[in-house]
């Protein structure tokens, strides 16, 4: 997938409302990177769990693996603080991301920007 298709999708989901922001303030006009950036990030993983008494699997530690996402949002693109919205392109899902490492999955765009 090439910028200008992620940079697609992401207009396709806003859908002509530029005005969409969230409890954030987020102005898209001025937040959306444009074309998007395709940069490495941090995701968290599971490396072993434990079972319970119940059966049930229990995280025993955690651990973080580098991931190729691509940046759509800068919450603050002039101090490049605060939240980001990534796009991972083969579970088709926005996410967002804090001090460069993945914060969680959200859905489409709308819901990421709505979950910052």
């Amino acid at each position: 997938m090439l910028a200008n298709d992620v940079w697609k999708k992401v207009e396709a989901e806003i859908a002509g409302d530029w005005s969409l922001s969230n409890a954030h303030g987020v102005d898209l006009i001025k937040c959306l990177v444009r074309p998007p950036v395709l940069k490495e990030y941090l995701e968290q993983i599971v490396l072993s769990y434990k079972t319970d008494a119940q059966g049930r699997k229990v995280v025993d530690q955690w651990g973080e693996r580098p991931c190729e996402l691509w940046l759509v949002l800068e919450e603050h693109p002039d101090t490049k603080q605060g939240y980001e919205i990534v796009y991972h392109v083969e579970a088709d899902i926005f996410g967002l991301v804090l001090c460069g490492g993945v914060v969680g999955y959200y859905g489409n765009f709308r819901e990421t920007l709505e979950a910052m």
